[in-house]
């Protein structure tokens, strides 16, 4: 069965890159390391990028901070 792996924005902005299995995961700085992260897995999982929508650019400010939590507490 093909892993899949999720990449999102969470809370201050943070990148996170999870398995829905829970086997691995990170939380990165920018979107191009959780990218990095997730395309060099071994296994060649399918990669989904979850653009946020308020938090999802440079300059979104307040909207930033008001960006929805990550799915997991792993993290």
């Amino acid at each position: 069965m093909a892993r899949t792996i999720v990449i999102e924005r969470g809370p201050g902005g943070l990148w996170a890159a999870h398995d829905s299995a829970g086997l691995i995961g990170g939380v990165f700085k920018e979107r191009r390391a959780a990218v990095a992260f997730a395309i060099f897995q071994p296994d060649r999982p399918t990669v989904l990028l979850r653009a946020g929508g308020a938090g999802a650019g440079p300059g979104a400010g307040a909207a930033r901070r008001a960006a929805p939590r990550f799915p997991s507490s792993r993290f």
